[in-house]
């Protein structure tokens, strides 16, 4: 089960990803260290020491969460990304993802919800998803994301709240007898 969610082929392209950022701070720690044992230069283990967090930096950046949606996802609309409810205004969820927070882009409603990303580098895999929750992409940095909430659900999350991508529910679908009322 948590295949259908977290796709082989997607996980080896997050891991292709990630292992091409980090090849430059593998190559100053390498470079570095060679520098040292030859030339004996003290000064140029900092600059190790530097590509050594970068690439620390790199692999936090990429990482993502496995993640399975909660049961009947199918009439709720899940959130895209991991990150912190900063605005909600009459239909729509602002979303901020910090750069260090999990990388994962999921598909969040089996509808097509308008799901809009400002400042941000996308990698997406899949432009139509069907299975909520189901990673489509990846988000390695910084970004706000705005989803608009059609008129027949209901928001169920408050500003300030911390959100889980294809976790957390952002919205219900409102009953056909309350919509009929």
């Amino acid at each position: 089960m948590l295949a259908d969610y977290n796709p082989i082929e997607y996980l080896t392209k997050i891991q292709n990803l990630k292992y091409r950022t980090a090849t430059l701070p593998i190559i100053i720690v390498v470079v570095s260290f060679g520098i040292n044992m030859i030339f004996k230069v003290d000064i140029v283990k900092y600059c190790a020491l530097l590509g050594l967090i970068f690439y620390v930096f790199v692999l936090m950046r990429y990482r993502i969460k496995k993640q399975i949606p909660p049961e009947n996802s199918g009439t709720m609309i899940l959130s895209p990304i991991h990150g912190k409810i900063f605005q909600i205004d009459a239909n729509r969820i602002k979303i901020k993802k910090h750069i260090l927070e999990a990388a994962d882009f999921r598909c969040s409603s089996m509808e097509n919800i308008e799901i809009e990303f400002l400042k941000s580098q996308l990698f997406r895999f899949e432009n139509d998803c069907n299975v909520p929750g189901k990673l489509i992409g990846i988000i390695p940095h910084s970004v706000i994301c705005i989803i608009t909430i059609p008129e027949n659900y209901e928001i169920e999350v408050t500003p300030n709240k911390k959100v889980e991508a294809g976790e957390t529910i952002l919205a219900k679908q409102i009953s056909k007898k309350i919509q009929g009322q």
